[in-house]
């Protein structure tokens, strides 16, 4: 990240270093995590039941609870986008935030029910959030298309990224290639760019948008790390 004036020309601040400085610390200190949990022989299996596994009435509470907030967030938007010129992406958008927190809860409810559970429906459920982050991309080049100041939505551009490639690793496991490591990485990394954007002005619809995905994802990260079982693993990750 780099500071910038009001003629957007490059300003000279502290934290045009300290930002990159951070983020590699922040770099390290994840694969210092990771490398600690590998050393003790942790792994997660492949199987989307046990990686996802969050039963209990504290999880139960949490997962309903957010995804109420997301639900929430859609109508939010949907009563404030009236009146703008790109209310029919916004609509849309509000739409698919809508879906993706009703699919959140049911696929982490589903994750409690192998005896019951359908992949085809798990990876359906996995997909509606991609889709969602993908949409609201379109929507956000839709409505910064003529600005020439890229550095007032790049942070934005950021955020949205970062939680579509986590929702896509996390789908990983719906789909049967699932790598728990690149998961945790994703979830943590969307989830901060998320919590970061909430310090910009924007409808509010979209403020708690990023606040429910940075929920998602850090209840996704939450229960992975839960699972993580030690021991010699029956099965190694698939990457790709």
């Amino acid at each position: 990240m780099i500071a910038y004036n009001d003629e957007s020309l490059v300003d000279s601040s502290f934290w045009n270093g300290a930002v990159i400085v951070l983020l590699a610390l922040s770099a390290f200190f994840y694969l210092r995590f990771i490398k600690q949990y590998q050393d003790k022989l942790y792994y997660m299996p492949n199987d989307f039941c046990t990686a996802f596994k969050n039963d209990g009435k504290l999880f139960k509470i949490i997962r309903w609870c957010i995804s109420g907030f997301v639900v929430l967030a859609g109508i939010a938007l949907l009563m404030q986008c009236e009146i703008d010129k790109n209310a029919n992406f916004l609509r849309v958008v509000a739409v698919m935030g809508i879906l993706s927190g009703i699919c959140f809860g049911l696929s982490l409810t589903s994750a409690n029910r192998p005896a019951v559970f359908n992949q085809d429906f798990a990876a359906f459920l996995s997909f509606v959030p991609i889709l969602f982050m993908a949409i609201w991309l379109v929507a956000l080049y839709k409505e910064n298309s003529i600005n020439p100041v890229s550095w007032d939505y790049i942070v934005e551009l950021y955020a949205i990224i970062s939680a579509m490639f986590a929702f896509f690793r996390l789908a990983g496991f719906a789909f049967k290639i699932p790598n728990v490591w690149r998961s945790l990485f994703f979830s943590m990394t969307g989830a901060s760019s998320c919590i970061m954007n909430l310090a910009d002005e924007r409808y509010i619809g979209e403020q708690l948008f990023f606040a429910g995905v940075a929920m998602m994802l850090l209840m996704y990260t939450w229960i992975l790390l839960d699972n993580l079982v030690k021991g010699k693993p029956e099965e190694k990750d698939i990457s790709i």
